[in-house]
């Protein structure tokens, strides 16, 4: 029994860091995922009218920008905030 527990212990071990790795984009990951989410911020703003190269249309994309940006945020904060131990949201 006591054997069997000692094998365990390095595959756990293995397991355990394998679960903390985490994944690094490659530049063309990257780039792609950029072009994908700017295409996605212009159809958002052409979808509300909004003609390429005017004012409101930059305008609407720095919103958009700026509101995926505060919903990250807010995620990470969460996120942080779980690995703390405290609620996701204040309990009175």
């Amino acid at each position: 029994m006591a054997r069997s527990v000692y094998r365990a212990v390095p595959i756990l071990a293995i397991l355990l860091l394998a679960s903390c790795a985490s994944h690094t984009p490659t530049p063309a990951e990257a780039d792609a995922a950029a072009a994908a989410q700017a295409a996605s911020d212009a159809a958002q703003c052409q979808a509300n009218g909004l003609q390429p190269g005017t004012p409101k249309y930059e305008q609407c994309l720095m919103k958009v920008a700026d509101q995926r940006e505060q919903a990250d945020t807010s995620d990470r904060m969460a996120q942080a905030g779980r690995l703390l131990g405290r609620p996701p949201f204040a309990v009175w």
